[in-house]
């Protein structure tokens, strides 16, 4: 179902203030580059407060005043911010909360299901698991022996969760996602590889979010730690007796080895790899497609593999292209050098 608004209406839910027709008609969102007359886009800051003089969108959220556009302005202090807030308001949600538990759901006797769960069918769950109030487990998900999903947690379709694991409160874990498979631990004997018993658990925070297709390895021995309010995107791989801090988003293909320990308020780009053991502080920015060992600390920005402080990977990468001539450069000059070295 579209969306149908004044622009005056959106400013109100906004807390806006209009420069332009007030009583336009809006059906729908855009970007700024693709918007019709009958959406409505948002512009945050250059270049993009540049392209509203050139946009057909009906109204535009901006942060403010700007001379010589025809259409529509919303003046608000966040535009961003405000457009995620009407988002959440026009828009369902991607599931639908039924609050019963599907005849074709398999649910143990020995479970406990708490008021407000939502079962879908053909989802499993295992003896002494528990559900609590107001969780949804949507179809063909497995929740293995003793697992705990805390209140109002999600569990989008074929999401495994492994024996024991922990899910705190309003957490999202999206559609393939497994938590608390064994850990990659093998002993090497007589030239083979012998599984290591994973008997650790994996623990996850209150409004955690866990992308598509992510897996979160078992710990050896003690549990798997990923902290409140963290957000992980899709094809991540976090390795067991991983401790992940509060606050965290990491960007997709993200892979951290096993016992590695990250702080608070981590940031990692697609694609970065962390070795084993590794400790990185809090507030550290990791590119992408840095490959991370050792230690980081606090509020370091890293880039390159191996990774290096920004500043000196910038005047690297800066270099590099020159490395053909320069080679060239220097054997002109060994050349000369042996030349001289005849003449005497």
């Amino acid at each position: 179902m579209n969306p149908r608004f004044t622009v005056a209406q959106v400013a109100q839910l906004v807390g806006g203030r209009v420069i332009g027709d007030s009583e336009k008609v809006l059906t729908g969102f855009a970007p700024l580059e693709s918007a019709k007359e009958s959406d409505l886009s948002f512009a945050t800051g250059d270049p993009y407060l540049g392209m509203v003089k050139s946009t057909n969108a009906g109204a535009v959220l901006v942060p403010q005043e700007i001379e010589g556009v025809s259409t529509s302005l919303i003046v608000v202090d966040n535009p961003y911010e405000a457009v995620v807030g009407l988002l959440s308001q026009v828009y369902p949600p991607l599931y639908v909360k039924d609050e019963r538990i599907s005849r074709m759901a398999q649910v143990s006797p020995l479970a406990t299901i708490e008021e407000g769960v939502t079962i879908g069918p053909f989802a499993v769950i295992e003896p002494y698991a528990v559900l609590k109030r107001g969780c949804v487990v949507m179809a063909h998900c497995y929740v293995g022996e003793g697992t705990e999903v805390g209140e109002d947690s999600i569990l989008h379709p074929q999401v495994t969760l492994y024996k024991g694991v922990k899910i705190g409160k309003r957490s999202i874990i999206h559609s393939g996602a497994v938590v608390g498979s064994p850990g990659f631990g093998y002993l090497e004997k007589d030239g083979k590889r012998i599984p290591i018993p994973q008997v650790g658990a994996v623990e996850i925070g209150d409004e955690v979010e866990i992308g598509a297709n992510t897996c979160i390895d078992r710990g050896t021995l003690a549990n798997t730690k990923i902290g409140r309010g963290t957000k992980l995107d899709n094809l991540i791989q976090v390795g067991h007796n991983v401790i992940i801090g509060e606050d965290c988003a990491f960007a997709g293909q993200v892979g951290i080895s096993g016992s590695t320990v990250i702080g608070n308020k981590v940031l990692m780009g697609g694609q970065a790899g962390i070795a084993d053991h590794a400790k990185i502080g809090n507030g550290v920015m990791v590119g992408a497609q840095a490959g991370v060992s050792g230690k980081v600390k606090d509020g370091e920005i890293v880039i390159g593999s191996p990774a290096m402080s920004h500043t000196v990977w910038r005047r690297a990468a800066m270099a590099f292209p020159k490395l053909p001539e320069l080679l060239k450069r220097v054997r002109r000059l060994e050349k000369l050098v042996k030349e001289g070295e005849k003449d005497e």
